[in-house]
């Protein structure tokens, strides 16, 4: 909910939002499908601990990029990069599979 609030007083000076997909109260999907209908334009980089294969789900935006926990500074770095410049390397969508 401070994500969205914040989104909402910022605005447009937002380009990219990093979010777990399990959070309390929010998932992160529910958090980035909000977050587009305040900025449209604002990149969403999920991560997991969770991430495995594609299943077609629904859940996630199509244009969202995944780091897989645990991962390495160069790793976060990379995958922000990828987002901020919308080149992406060929990544299957997310499976979430339960812990």
């Amino acid at each position: 909910m401070e994500a969205l609030e914040t989104a909402k007083r910022l605005g447009k000076s937002i380009r990219l939002v990093l979010t777990d997909i399990v959070m309390p109260k929010m998932r992160g999907p529910a958090l980035a499908r909000q977050l587009k209908s305040v900025l449209p334009d604002v990149r969403i980089v999920y991560m997991t601990g969770y991430l495995e294969q594609t299943d077609g789900s629904d859940e996630f935006l199509q244009d969202a990029y995944f780091l897989q926990k645990p991962f390495t500074r160069e790793s976060i770095v990379g995958g922000v990069a990828e987002a901020m410049t919308g080149e992406r390397r060929v990544k299957p969508r997310p499976q979430i599979v339960p812990a």
